[in-house]
């Protein structure tokens, strides 16, 4: 009886100490578990060569990023007068114009993603970006600006004031195919469903068409034919420089309205 009663004590005493040390871990741990990787505010603007620019590291939200940085730069300013679409486009158009007068072959990768506000939504997005960059490092190129995210006023007053866009550039060692063979520069814009308001193909042939057309000065707009039907005047040697390519659509039903 006397060794029963022994082994008990024993098992109340580890019992207690365990009681202890895990009471003494919870009143020592004040701060709570927090992710290593760095986080974005999104709110610091830069201007740029070809718009505007937030801060935004390679793994996060492209949409969400530049809505935020749209919103504080439009704060305090009051709205006026929406410009067209082309003029919007302007100094996204110059930047190609001035890549295009140097020699280079740029590549304009145009990727539908998916919209909304919605947890799926987001990490959709996030892992539409990472598959890009990684597909786009095995091709040997690497972003220009890793911590910045540039974009452009899209509309203002809809659901997505701007479009988040990049550029890849190829890197100095190599062995991704023949020189000469490959773009010089990628430039990514990211156009979520909301974007596509109008259709896919009407949004994506005015987008392009008002990034390669010949510009009117002074007001960043595009040059049209002087007959009635007002068609814009493409600017050839950017035309012929500049690449178009479509990644997408990501719906079944907006793939059907593509091929109609």
């Amino acid at each position: 009886m006397a060794k029963k009663g022994s082994g008990d004590s024993k098992l109340a005493i580890a019992g207690a100490l365990a009681l202890v040390l895990a009471i003494g871990g919870v009143l020592l741990i004040k701060e709570p578990l927090r992710s290593s990787r760095p986080v974005g505010t999104g709110l610091e603007m830069t201007h740029t060569v070809g718009g505007q620019a937030v801060r935004a590291r390679l793994w996060e939200d492209p949409v969400a990023a530049v809505q935020r940085g749209f919103q504080e730069a439009r704060s305090g300013k009051t709205a006026g007068p929406e410009p067209p679409l082309s003029q919007r486009l302007g100094p996204l158009r110059q930047a190609l114009a001035e890549r295009t007068e140097h020699g280079q072959r740029v590549t304009v990768l145009l990727v539908t993603t998916s919209g909304g506000p919605y947890v799926e939504s987001t990490e959709s997005r996030i892992r539409d970006r990472y598959a890009i960059g990684t597909a786009l490092g095995v091709a040997c190129y690497v972003p220009e600006d890793e911590g910045r995210l540039s974009f452009i006023e899209w509309e203002p007053q809809g659901a997505i004031h701007a479009l988040p866009y990049e550029w890849y550039r190829l890197r100095e060692t190599r062995v991704c195919g023949k020189e000469g063979s490959l773009a010089s520069s990628i430039l990514v814009v990211w156009l979520p469903d909301e974007a596509l308001s109008r259709g896919l193909l009407t949004t994506l042939t005015s987008l392009s068409r008002s990034l390669v057309c010949q510009e009117l000065r002074p007001k960043s707009d595009c040059l049209q034919t002087d007959d009635k039907r007002k068609l814009v005047r493409l600017n050839p040697a950017v035309q012929q420089a500049v690449t178009f390519k479509i990644m997408g659509p990501r719906s079944s039903s907006a793939f059907r309205a593509l091929l109609q």
